[in-house]
């Protein structure tokens, strides 16, 4: 899963820590060399985020354009070693950290990640941190949010993702939906996506999977079979419904659920402890 996680030798000493921890990619030539092209109509890329070692997007859970806008990214991005069954919520960035954000003429601008709202490795592999920057601030300078999908995705839905990290982007469908996939020790998640032919390598963490020729997420890029120990970080293994563990080809590429996070929305606002949020545990 930090495979994940590109490696860049002159960020801050907290990605440094995650350098010393990463496992480079070396799967054949048929996945390593990912299916991608460069950034193409800049209005398709509205809203897309590139973050330190990541991907990105720029979402919103209201109509209220003076709330402070959310960046979407994999939780691991956030904190790779959170144990299993265990989240973050409503805690301060503690180093300085900015997410360029795609506007709808093709350039950039920054927005400075303050809050950790609420970041898991459990169930899904989701982080969404509150920006210095409202929603009517971005949009004056043509960057403007997607919206989330309500409902999981079946197998055969047709998607888009778009990195914010390498400005590239692949399109295929979800081939199946995995009833769970797991990382031993930390990784543990359910109903995730195993695409048909895209391929997640590093940088790609946090990319939002976008519904074919909409502006709506359905999930989010986390992770990829290395060829090692299955169920082994790095290596996730798919258990079905009887609790059989099996793993695909070397490069097989996962994402994760995103609709999971209406259930902790009232009025607008995430919160983990609302009645009904399925990302408290």
């Amino acid at each position: 899963m930090k495979t994940l996680i590109l490696i860049l030798g002159l960020i801050t000493s907290i990605t440094a820590t995650l350098h010393a921890n990463a496992v480079e990619y070396h799967g054949p030539a048929s996945y390593a060399d990912v299916i991608a092209h460069d950034v193409g109509t800049p209005a398709n890329w509205d809203g897309i985020a590139k973050l330190p070692g990541c991907s990105g997007a720029l979402i919103t859970l209201t109509n209220d354009p003076n709330a402070k806008a959310l960046i979407l990214t994999n939780g691991h991005c956030t904190n790779s070693s959170m144990h299993s069954g265990t989240y973050i919520s409503d805690t301060p960035v503690a180093d300085v950290r900015s997410a360029a954000i795609y506007t709808s003429k093709g350039t950039t601008v920054s927005a400075r990640l303050l809050k950790v709202v609420y970041a898991t490795l459990t169930k899904t592999d989701i982080s969404i941190y509150e920006t210095d920057t409202s929603y009517a601030e971005l949009a004056a300078k043509d960057a403007h949010p997607f919206q989330l999908a309500q409902k999981s995705s079946v197998a055969g839905d047709a998607l888009t993702l778009i990195s914010g990290y390498w400005a590239q982007e692949q399109s295929c469908s979800i081939a199946a939906v995995i009833p769970e996939l797991r990382e031993e020790p930390n990784l543990d998640t359910f109903n995730a996506y195993r695409y048909t032919t895209c391929k997640s390598t590093p940088g790609w963490s946090g990319t939002p999977m976008i519904a074919k020729n909409t502006r709506t997420i359905i999930g989010i890029n986390n992770t990829h079979y290395s060829g090692g120990t299955p169920c082994s970080e790095d290596n996730p293994c798919e258990v079905d419904s009887t609790g059989r563990i099996s793993v695909g080809p070397n490069g097989t590429s996962y994402g994760q659920q995103t609709a999971l996070i209406w259930s902790c929305v009232v009025n607008g606002r995430f919160n983990v402890n609302n009645t009904g949020c399925a990302l408290k545990f």
